[in-house]
């Protein structure tokens, strides 16, 4: 009888219980008192309400809404840490490509590879996406003494990845796969933009130049006696006739002064003439221009696909393009 009130105790102290959504509840069960002998026992209620434990609601990792089409469009994605750059790249790839497909064109400078892989795992329009890898740029001078040019190239690879296996044609929506693949890589394209203007700073340099050796003009007066002298002397003097003598002779005293205030004072001013162009505004256009030359190189595989077999169907990523 002592063991079975003891248990009694025991579990009294130690009930737990697993209340509603996931709550922890702990409950003071009821005690047995002892009884003289050899009675049965008498339950006694709690002496104390129940204690509740309300853990933490679990974690949502669920990722965020994506962003979903109601017609098929084709993505830009660019990869890499430069957000600018990407910007630039992504924009240029849309305009040139939009003209040129059966679908519309996102850029979407922003985006990992993961993003475009959820998007094509739950979005039945995401056709695919022509993804290029971290481009690089670099810039260069020219200078021709009379102009300057300011160069900017845009080099990157890029591939096409299509969500839902290729093959189908605009307007269709078809089933999302489990992964998009990649269909076609394109060698390494290469974009060059420049703006060229004209420096008036050798102009002045060749101006001084020449002032410092050119010969100048000088003037000397010459008089003229004559021998024997006339007799009375004539009231004015011995003097008879005076001659204006001209000569050339170098001068460089005389305008070192003008040729370096003329080169100074340009080389101050910096003066040129042309439409000047910042960094940005020469990547943008370069990044054009290898936009352009990796769209004629996927026109040129599309192509040559056709020709070799004509009667062959259209598949990816040739459905791409119009």
């Amino acid at each position: 009888m002592r063991v079975v009130l003891g248990v009694l105790a025991l579990l009294g102290i130690l009930a737990m219980s697993t209340g509603q959504d996931g709550a922890l509840a702990q409950v003071a069960a009821p005690v047995a008192a002892p009884t003289a002998g050899g009675a049965a026992p008498v339950l006694l209620k709690p002496a104390q309400p129940p204690y509740v434990i309300q853990l933490a609601p679990p974690k949502d990792d669920k990722p965020p809404d994506i962003l979903k089409f109601r017609t098929p469009v084709v993505f830009v994605v660019v990869l890499g840490n430069d957000t600018a750059m990407n910007a630039k790249v992504a924009t240029a790839m849309a305009k040139e490509l939009a003209p040129q497909l059966n679908f519309p064109v996102v850029p979407e400078g922003g985006w990992a590879l993961s993003d475009y892989i959820r998007q094509c795992k739950e979005d039945p329009m995401a056709r695919g996406a022509f993804i290029v890898l971290p481009p690089a740029a670099g810039g260069k001078k020219y200078d021709y003494l009379l102009f300057l040019i300011d160069s900017e190239n845009v080099e990157f690879n890029a591939m096409i990845s299509e969500c839902n296996g290729g093959g189908n044609v605009a307007g269709a929506v078809p089933a999302p796969l489990a992964s998009p693949d990649v269909s076609w890589v394109a060698q390494t394209v290469t974009g060059e933009y420049g703006r060229s203007k004209i420096q008036l700073l050798p102009f002045a340099v060749l101006t001084s130049v020449y002032l410092a050796f050119a010969a100048q003009r000088t003037y000397q007066n010459t008089t003229i006696r004559a021998f024997p002298l006339t007799s009375p002397i004539p009231k004015g003097g011995e003097t008879s006739q005076t001659q204006q003598l001209s000569s050339s002779v170098f001068n460089a005293s005389g305008t070192s002064n003008l040729q370096n205030s003329v080169t100074s004072s340009v080389a101050a001013a910096s003066l040129n003439f042309g439409r000047e162009s910042d960094i940005n505004h020469l990547t943008l256009h370069a990044a054009e221009d290898s936009a352009h030359e990796f769209l004629g190189s996927f026109q040129h595989y599309c192509h040559a696909q056709r020709a070799a077999n004509p009667a062959a169907p259209i598949v990816a990523p040739c459905d791409l393009l119009k």
